[in-house]
């Protein structure tokens, strides 16, 4: 058994990415995956517990890290290779590196203006829906600017980006896998292979035209903006950021992510002008 990961951004391609790879009857293609909480608890248990803490925690340090990789294993017994789903392994790749020597995470990323241009979009195709953080009285979450900025600050995009950001500082980006949104639509193949390079996987000559829904989440619980359907064809993404959102939202949004942009989108950050 091999295991896997893909971490990245809201709204930039991640259930699309897992329902093509899952056509690979190989691989195990998850949705938004809950094992990673099942780890988080295992690693609260044990920072807290007098028991461990009795016993010398340096000590318990081996059990417990044969402890997460039993945890992984388990649940994925009788698996071939899997790619487990879950944006938190950015901002946990050292426990990750602690459980196997050179763990795999595919990040999943897109303009940040386009995961704002997706998320309004759905906010505008819902209104017989109020979303809990809108309040008349306060103002907020009733301009696009203050929804702009609620997004930025808050999950799912807003934690995703400082994650993203914060690993990257750490030295771990050199590790990961990019895969930008919009070379996955415009190259679905190209990008497919670069992944399948990455996890030292033969290739699989998938159906890029009818894609089948694989993986299946319940979107009541992750609210409108979680949206994990995926169509059987893939389509360019939407780049009028400017027309829905404003000129002056997207020209903060290049300055205040210029890290991002100097990263992932120089194009972009070239034509900039402030």
């Amino acid at each position: 058994m091999t295991i896997h990961y893909l971490g990245g951004l809201p709204r930039a391609g991640s259930t699309l990415i897992m329902n093509i790879l899952g056509q690979n009857k190989k691989f195990t293609a998850t949705p938004t995956s809950g094992v990673l909480e099942m780890i988080y608890g295992m690693r609260r248990s044990f920072s807290a517990s007098p028991e461990f803490k009795a016993q010398g925690m340096d000590n318990m340090k081996p059990q417990f890290y044969s402890s997460m990789r039993g945890c992984l294993e388990g649940w994925y017994q009788g698996h071939k290779v899997v790619i487990d789903k879950n944006r938190g392994w950015l901002a946990f790749y050292e426990l990750l590196k602690k459980m196997y020597p050179e763990p795999k995470v595919i990040v999943p990323v897109r303009d940040i203006r386009g995961c704002l241009l997706s998320m309004e979009k759905i906010w505008r195709k819902n209104p017989e829906i109020q979303d809990p953080m809108e309040n008349q009285l306060e103002m907020k979450f009733v301009t696009v600017q203050s929804r702009v900025e609620h997004w930025l600050n808050n999950l799912p995009l807003g934690l995703a980006i400082e994650r993203l950001g914060d690993t990257i500082r750490r030295g771990n980006g050199d590790s990961f896998l990019f895969v930008r949104m919009e070379d996955l639509v415009d190259n679905p193949e190209n990008e497919i292979k670069r992944i399948y390079e990455y996890i030292g996987e033969e290739y699989y000559e998938h159906q890029f035209s009818k894609i089948k829904q694989i993986t299946h989440e319940n979107d009541d619980f992750h609210s409108i903006y979680g949206d994990h359907k995926i169509k059987p064809t893939i389509e360019p993404v939407s780049n009028n950021w400017e027309e829905v959102l404003g000129r002056d939202i997207c020209d903060m949004v290049l300055k205040r992510y210029d890290w991002y942009y100097q990263i992932f989108y120089p194009e972009q950050r070239k034509k900039a002008i402030f």
